[in-house]
């Protein structure tokens, strides 16, 4: 055979293996023989036990909603009138003998919306070993004299509200009535020559001219000194939480 027909032969095979390829091909699965039986697995060691099954996990139950947080209680509202009558007072002999002090107790009756918050004044004697706890206050107080009443001024909340309170305190006992608070002021201004000494009731205003001056509401009569000369006066009155305007006619 010459070497141009074995080259021919050899180019027919190979194209006859491309086209008939032997074996599965990449895409095609491989399937068992008919009437195919695998083997059973081999048995475990002794002692050795396969792994539990898992129950499949429940499926999680919707989170319930938070019931929304109860609103406040609004607090205790302070009743109207002298809140004295919401406290007792007790009032004993201390133990200091020689300075005859007083064992003094004011307490918050049942129910009563009263906290004490301290001793803000005392007069006609002293305050010592002051506890204002809560709705109990406590102090040992001395009197100045042997006949003196001691007077404590005595700041207390009501409810919301901030109040003052008088006890008066000695041997034989002790009473309480509120404090009322002070009117709002009024203000003055005065047109005058400058350097006029203005004075009222007694206490010293100023020196003309004088503008937003406070005072309490009332009727007054302004004293107007000059360095030299006789003192003239001016009558005003002053309302609360307003501004009153007078003018010196001399000016």
């Amino acid at each position: 055979m010459g070497r141009l027909a074995v080259i021919a032969l050899l180019s027919g095979l190979s194209l006859d293996l491309c086209d008939d390829p032997v074996g599965p091909q990449p895409d095609q699965p491989i399937r068992p023989p008919a009437g195919y039986v695998p083997d059973p697995p081999p048995p475990l060691p002794p002692g050795l036990q396969p792994p539990p099954q898992q129950a499949p996990a429940a499926a999680a139950s919707p989170a319930k909603a938070e019931a929304p947080a109860a609103a406040p209680a609004d607090p205790p509202k302070c009743p109207k009138g002298d809140p004295s009558g919401l406290i007792s007072a007790r009032a004993k002999p201390g133990k200091d003998k020689k300075h005859k002090s007083i064992e003094l107790k004011l307490t918050a009756k049942s129910g009563a919306p009263i906290q004490f918050k301290k001793v803000t004044q005392t007069d006609d004697g002293a305050a010592e070993e002051v506890k204002a706890e809560g709705p109990e206050l406590t102090a040992t107080v001395v009197p100045a004299s042997a006949k003196a009443k001691v007077k404590l001024t005595v700041l207390v909340q009501c409810g919301w509200e901030d109040r003052t309170l008088l006890a008066t305190v000695d041997a034989k006992g002790a009473t309480l009535r509120e404090v009322p608070p002070p009117p709002e002021p009024g203000f003055l201004n005065l047109v005058a020559e400058p350097g006029l000494r203005v004075s009222a009731s007694g206490k010293e205003l100023g020196v003309t001219p004088l503008r937003q001056v406070a005072l309490a509401p009332g009727k007054y009569q302004l004293k107007l000194q000059p360095a030299k000369g006789k003192p003239r006066t001016l009558a005003v009155e002053i309302r609360a939480a307003e501004t009153s305007t007078v003018q010196d006619k001399k000016k």
